[in-house]
Parts: C-alpha cells; structure tokens; sequence
C-alpha cells in the first residue's frame, strides 16, 4: 500500500494504491446459495435492480481523466453479472480505450460466471490483454475472475440455483476464451477459477482443484494454487476462497479445514490462523479498537445507480456517500462525509457507524506499521 499523507483536519493530499469498483450490474442470472440474489429481488437496500446507464459509465471514466487520485485499477464489478449489461461490450470497450490512450490506470479485474462471456466478449478481454501483456513491465495489468463453485453440474446447480447445463456453457465459453489467448500467444488476461468454500460443495474441493489443473497443464500455462486472495497474482490460479458470512469462525474453520484436507496449508498453519484469530475478542465479548480499514482510503465502489460507498461489503449502501450523477468521484471521495468517517475509524469511536463495528471482513484493516502515515 502506498503512503497516504493526511493534513490535520483530515483531507487527503494524495492518494496512490487505490482500486475503483463501478458496477455495471446489480442484477444476475444466477441466485447463488450464499448470495443476496437467492433471498431478495433487490440487492442493494430497497432500489431496484438495474443496469448502470452508459451515459453515467462515460461520464465516471471522463472524469477520472483528471482525477487527482491515482488509481492501480478500475474494476467493474461488485454485486451483480457485469456481462449481463446489454451495453456492456460498448462500456468495457471505451474504458480500454481510455486506459490506453489517457492512463487512468493500469489494472483492471473482471468477476464474471463466464454465462455471457461469448466469443466477442472473449476477443474484447484478449485485445486489451495484448496491450496489457506489451506494458506489463510498466505495471499494467488484467485479472478475470470465472466464478465456478463446483466441479459436477449437480453441485453447480446446487450451489447457484440453476439448471444443470448453465455450466456446460460456462465452460465452453471459458474454453473459448483459454484456447484463444493461446492462439494469440498470450498469457493475460490472467484467468482465476474460484471455488467459495461451503458445507454444500466442500466435498469437492479436490475435484475442482485436480479438474483445473489438469486443464491448465494441458494448455502448458504457468499457474498457482492459492488458498488466499491472488491480489497480485501474474499467472493463472486456482483460488479457494473464504465464505464471508456473520458466522466468520466458523467460515474461518470450514476454509481452512478444507484447505489443509487437499494439501494447500498445514496443521500447524491452521492451529496459528485460529489462534490469532481468536485474540480479535476478548473473554467478556468486548470488541477491542480496530484498526483503521483500508477501503476508506482504497476502494470506492460506484452502485449501478450512482451511489458511492467506500465498502463493498455495504450491500445495503448505509454508507452512502454521494451520488456520481450529482458530483464528480473527486467531489464526494474528499468530501466532509468521507472525511468523517475516516476520524471516526482513526479515533476508535465508531459509536455512530455500527456496520463498521460488526464487520467481520478479515483483510480490511490497515497494518499497525501503516497507521502512522495517517495523520489526522
């Protein structure tokens, strides 16, 4: 994370290391067990699912062209099928388009279950992963994630409530898309497979981890097994993710006991995890003074209809900051509301934001040496 430098009253100078989620989408063609969608027609608080506008989308990448905050990536994703936008080929195209010509930033990550990735979509990504993979020595980059879940269209349709064969197309369109870069000689786009741990597919996590390995070799790529986060990944990977649930110690257990299961961690890591894990609350149930998070300062996300939080876990956008079809990103990311929040997080008094006292987001806080850099 790079320095951030704060004067007293709390504005920011400078911000570098910060990655922009705009999503596209909020609605989903699947209704996933652990997501949302599978409980409600609205994802976020009582506004109704939509499309983002692509007038809105060209007037964020617009204004970031003079933006003061340097961004490492513009994302557009969060809680819905970007892909399934019907302007989304026209959106991510003009997006590319400004990374080159104007350098609003360097990398890019897409989310996606591969449903409506067809092959023009497919041939977008590789085109911008050509220029990508010729400036990658100047720190560009470009990440998609496929959403997976399952090795067998049973578990498939289980876990993400829908017909069988939606994975069979998944798959083809990924085959697609892997089989293509190689034809192009390319390596990026850089493709994660996620399984997000569950009671429900936990039984094959093995097959899911030997089904894509066995793929990956085949195609002769580099590629990792990873039980954390790739953030920085620059080769293909296979991700065991952690569910991220009110329950967290026991998503925490089921994570790493499946990991360890097929080989990815040890006992030994799983007993010291734990261990750390459980100093976070002491034996009266007080929660100790947390850290400053990170997302107040990195991760503005722009809601499909324009609200803007700094969380991506504020589904129901308590946080809301602004609104982008009113002010600029610039506006409202140094602006008294923001400002607000982050003296609340760097004094400890969290009294008037208790969706930040119950997080239980486990990478979201600041590391100890960092917190000095910010300076109220």
């Amino acid at each position: 994370m790079g320095q951030i430098k704060v004067d007293k009253r709390g504005t920011i100078n400078d911000l570098h290391d910060v990655r922009l989620l705009i999503e596209m989408s909020d609605r989903c063609n699947h209704r996933c067990i652990m997501c949302k969608h599978s409980w409600s027609d609205k994802m976020h608080a009582d506004i109704p699912t939509s499309f983002m506008d692509p007038g809105l989308f060209i007037k964020i990448i617009n204004e970031l062209k003079h933006s003061r905050i340097k961004f490492t990536s513009i994302d557009p994703l969060w809680a819905g099928e970007s892909l399934m936008n019907p302007s989304f080929k026209e959106m991510i195209s003009y997006m590319f388009i400004a990374i080159k010509r104007f350098g609003i930033c360097r990398g890019t990550v897409i989310n996606t279950n591969g449903f409506f990735m067809d092959k023009e979509t497919a041939d977008i990504f590789l085109d911008h992963g050509r220029f990508v993979q010729e400036h990658a020595n100047e720190g560009y980059y470009f990440r998609i994630y496929f959403s997976l879940d399952a090795a067998t269209p049973e578990t498939y349709a289980k876990v993400r409530n829908v017909p069988q064969r939606a994975m069979e197309k998944a798959l083809a369109n990924i085959d697609y898309f892997m089989k293509r870069r190689k034809e192009m000689g390319l390596i990026i786009p850089n493709a994660i497979f996620i399984f997000i741990v569950m009671e429900e597919n936990k039984h094959e996590a093995r097959a899911f981890m030997q089904h894509w390995k066995k793929y990956l070799d085949k195609l002769g790529v580099n590629f990792e097994i990873l039980p954390t986060w790739p953030l920085d990944t620059k080769k293909d990977a296979i991700y065991f993710r952690q569910l991220i649930r009110p329950d967290i110690n026991k998503a925490i257990k089921l994570h790493r006991d499946t990991c360890i299961r097929i080989g990815l961690w040890s006992k030994a890591v799983k007993l010291k995890a734990l261990s750390r894990k459980k100093t976070r609350t002491d034996t009266s149930g007080i929660q100790p003074r947390r850290r400053p998070c990170a997302a107040l300062w990195r991760t503005p996300n722009i809601q499909a209809s324009g609200i803007v939080t700094p969380c991506c876990r504020d589904i129901e956008l308590t946080l809301n900051l602004g609104d982008v079809n009113e002010s600029s990103l610039d506006e409202i990311w140094f602006g008294e509301k923001i400002r607000a929040l982050r003296r609340a997080h760097m004094t400890g008094d969290l009294s008037a934001y208790p969706e930040c006292a119950s997080c239980v987001e486990p990478e979201g806080e600041i590391l100890e040496g960092e917190i000095e850099t910010l300076i109220i």
